[in-house]
């Protein structure tokens, strides 16, 4: 029994620890990645480690980069909605937190978009 809640409580601290990989971030990265997605009107959400199967085009009417409400944390905000960096990509196709100093890990540098 003890193994079984070791268990489900090691998976649930690894899918959150996943989840949200780079959408807290520091002032540098969060106005980088809100400069580079500022460049276009259009954007990727591609959470592969989530199961996402293919990516989700977002139209992009306003972005920002402003203080979170954890700590001395920064975040981008897509139309209001704040994002993560890990799982978000330019118009390009080309991963947005690993164009700043975000590591990111198990997600694709670049995806086919048309």
């Amino acid at each position: 029994m003890k193994k079984m809640i070791f268990a489900t409580i090691f998976a649930a601290l690894s899918f959150s620890a996943m989840a949200d990989q780079c959408q807290l971030l520091d002032k540098a990265d969060a106005e980088r990645g809100a400069q580079i997605l500022s460049q276009s009107s259009v954007a990727f959400d591609f959470c592969e480690p989530c199961g996402d199967t293919a990516p989700q085009k977002m139209e992009i009417q306003t972005v920002e980069a402003v203080k979170s409400n954890y700590r001395d944390y920064y975040e981008v905000r897509v139309n209001g909605r704040a994002v993560d960096l890990a799982y978000t990509f330019d118009a390009q196709g080309q991963n947005v937190a690993l164009q700043t100093s975000c590591s990111a890990s198990d997600v694709s540098a670049s995806i086919e978009v048309q």
